[in-house]
């Protein structure tokens, strides 16, 4: 799978290009999962090229070392033996942003608080939604430019089960992330310290025993663990009722959405 940023329409989207079989299929999957939810939360589509030509083109390079699809000149493609390639089959989404679950960084508890308790409720959503993503990591949440976690690379998703086995392995995936990058903030950093109130390590500590707690349990469901977060939310004095994005965009003013790196249309291979 080939991973490119760049300009389409005035709007920065992540290309996706197939490079394999195997690539198609997933980014047939997720373009079937994406284009039926109807949920905040996860990537949209900004185009695809999928069907015409897709096979013709994996037929024509599955000798030869896949390279970008070709372009020639508009005075070759006027000629009448000029016979055009194939597109490569390819899935463009729209940019979320530059950071992911494991790059948000903050001094205050209460957005790692309130920043898993909006991610594992997007969790309970899409499980309503008879979806499973299948594929839980930090780098699959992002973050806009509002820290708001978007939910990214449905190409492993697979239809939820009726025993919800399949569900309690996106939440088991989601509370590891959760233990890893709650592990690695200080608690007691003088820094830190000096821009938290008193009870900052009480309430740092509380939220990393629950999260230990219900990934040791391994039979939590999304729901149990977002009434979880919310109790030890109330119970710390904060409202719910409270407009939750607010409590996010408060950690830094919002960086562009359009960040340089994107603008420079640089590529990635994954």
């Amino acid at each position: 799978m080939q991973i490119r940023y760049e300009m389409r329409d005035g709007f920065g989207v992540v290309v996706k290009t197939a490079t394999t079989p195997h690539d198609v299929s997933r980014l047939e999957k997720e373009h079937s999962v994406l284009s039926r939810l109807n949920i905040e939360g996860i990537t949209r589509i900004h185009s695809v090229h999928l069907t015409h030509g897709a096979n013709l083109w994996l037929q024509a390079n599955s000798q030869c070392r896949v390279s970008p699809p070709y372009q020639a000149h508009p005075q070759h493609q006027a000629h009448p033996q000029y016979q055009a390639r194939p597109q490569a089959p390819e899935l463009a989404l729209y940019y979320i942003g530059r950071h992911n679950l494991g790059t948000f960084s903050s001094p205050r508890d209460w957005q790692w608080l309130f920043l898993l308790l909006r991610c594992f409720q997007l969790l309970e959503r899409l499980h309503q939604q008879g979806v499973v993503h299948g594929a839980i990591t930090q780098s699959h949440i992002l973050l806009n430019h509002q820290n708001q976690p978007t939910l990214c690379s449905f190409g492993r998703s697979v239809e939820l089960d009726e025993a919800g086995v399949l569900a309690q392995g996106d939440v088991s995936s989601l509370l590891r992330c959760a233990r890893q990058v709650l592990a690695a903030v200080p608690a007691d950093d003088p820094v830190w310290a000096k821009r938290m109130r008193g009870d900052r390590p009480r309430l740092l500590h509380q939220l990393k025993s629950l999260v230990s707690n219900l990934a040791e349990t391994r039979q939590a469901a999304a729901s149990r663990v977002v009434q979880q977060l919310s109790q030890l939310a109330s119970a710390a004095g904060y409202s719910l009722t409270h407009d939750q994005d607010t409590y996010l965009r408060e950690m830094h003013p919002a960086e562009p959405v359009l960040p340089n790196t994107l603008e420079n249309s640089h590529k990635s291979r994954t």
